[in-house]
């Protein structure tokens, strides 16, 4: 096509959902929110909308916790924003998981992710952890 290069792609919008440790405090939680708008504008995006769900119950423990205080962020951005992001969230120890997706999934997705992410690392471990275990 002309006027567009390879390998670079339009804005598009994304939504990012992560889940903070139940007993964090609100200068932790504040701390990861400015990290999540640093590293959007760091990277060229602009945030649409951040919500804080409030804590809410796990479907199933992560990291011991049954419960987690729920974060939406909207943002619209190029493709690479999305790696950055996810990369900074699991770096800080606050945030139990977090999950990125086009916003043309819908958050149902998004949602459906998060706890597939989240079943999949339980099981890896729980296969570590038996001696013997076949594959």
């Amino acid at each position: 096509m002309p006027g567009t290069q390879l390998g670079v792609h339009p804005p598009r919008a994304y939504e990012t959902i992560y889940v903070l440790r139940p007993d964090v405090a609100k200068e932790a939680a504040t701390k990861v929110s400015g990290r999540v708008q640093e590293v959007v504008e760091r990277e060229g995006g602009k945030l649409t909308l951040v919500e804080t769900w409030g804590r809410r119950q796990l479907a199933y423990p992560v990291r011991k916790f049954k419960r987690g205080v729920y974060v939406y962020v909207r943002y619209v951005s190029g493709s690479g924003l999305v790696t950055e992001l996810e990369r900074n969230l699991r770096m800080l120890d606050e945030v139990g998981l977090c999950g990125c997706l086009a916003d043309d999934m819908g958050l149902g997705k998004t949602i459906q992710v998060l706890g597939v992410l989240s079943m999949s690392r339980r099981r890896k471990k729980q296969r570590g952890n038996h001696i013997g275990h076949r594959r």
